[in-house]
This record gives structure tokens, sequence and C-alpha cells, in this order.
């Protein structure tokens, strides 16, 4: 490509400006792009750092995101079986009957005239005690107290889960204190 120049006349003021097809002997060796735009983009070193930086705060950031989600299926799991101790209360009032609620091995579920309900455990869950029996009268009382202790092997949270002779039903994230 060949790049035009403009030479101007100090000889009259009508002259027009001239212009050379070669350079003047004085820009030999001078930069003749003086408008170049400047290059977009990102060198390969500046994306390796950033991949580099990405690698180092995912490392740092995926054990958080693992308690995160023990937290949250072992949430939902207490949910889940507060549920399930609900619908067995409600079974023994709607239709007036004895409704037992029952807990073997990591399987729970009860049976009424016209509604039977079961939830397994997930596997990293655990529940104390081991096993369980209890029954809802027909005016919704339970049997006995009954007080659920949910914990996650990952998990930095437990819940207790606690059913009063009243047929009150409470689910609390276990502090210090004891179920």
């Amino acid at each position: 490509m060949t790049f035009f120049y403009i030479m101007i006349s100090n000889v009259k003021s009508s002259q027009k400006c001239t212009r050379m097809k070669k350079s003047p002997p004085w820009l030999i060796g001078v930069a003749r792009h003086h408008h170049v735009k400047p290059v977009r983009g990102f060198t390969l070193i500046e994306m390796m750092v950033v991949v580099a930086l990405l690698g180092i705060l995912a490392g740092i950031a995926v054990p958080s995101f693992q308690s995160t989600i023990a937290n949250y299926r072992l949430s939902s799991s207490a949910s889940e079986l507060q549920s399930l101790i609900a619908a067995a209360k409600s079974e023994a009032i709607s239709h007036r009957q004895t409704v037992p609620l029952t807990k073997v091995g990591s399987k729970w579920s009860f049976s009424g005239s016209t509604v039977s309900r079961e939830w397994t455990m997930a596997g990293s869950l655990t529940a104390t005690p081991a096993s369980v029996t209890l029954q809802f009268a027909p005016n919704g009382t339970a049997s006995s107290t009954l007080n659920i202790h949910l914990q996650s092997s990952n998990a930095t949270k437990e819940y207790c889960l606690s059913v009063l002779p009243s047929g009150l039903i409470r689910l609390k994230v276990k502090g210090d204190s004891s179920c």
C-alpha cells in the first residue's frame, strides 16, 4: 500500500498542496502510521493469569459449596419428615382413628384408612433414635413425647424435631442444648 504525504510549499500562497508518492528523505526511519488504532483483545499471558486466578478461587469455593449443599439437603429432609408427621396427625384427626407412625432403619411410614405414606432418608443422613413407634389419637394427640435428632456427615447444622404429647410438631436448628 502506498502512503501519500502532503507537502506544503511556502513559495506562493496561491499554490495548492501537492501529494508525493514517495516519502521525503526527512521521514525515513520515522513511523509512517501516526493514526494507528490500538490493538484490542487479550494476550496469551493475560488469559493464562485469569485462568489461574479462576482456578485458585474455584479451589477455595468448592469445599464451602459442599457444606452448603449438605446443609440444604439436611434442611430439606427435616422439612419432609416434619411434613410426614403432620400428615399422619392430620389423617388421625380427619378419619377419627388412631394412626401409627413407624421408623425402621431409614424408612419412615404411616398407614391410615385412606392414605399411606412413606419416606426414606438419604444415605448420608442419620436420625436418632434408631427405631420409632408413635401413635396419633383421633383428637390429634401423640402417644408419647418424641425427640428426633437429624444430622448429616458433611453438614455444619443439625436439626431437632420434637413431637409433644399435645400433638405439637416443632422443628428447630439444634444449638448447644439437647433436643
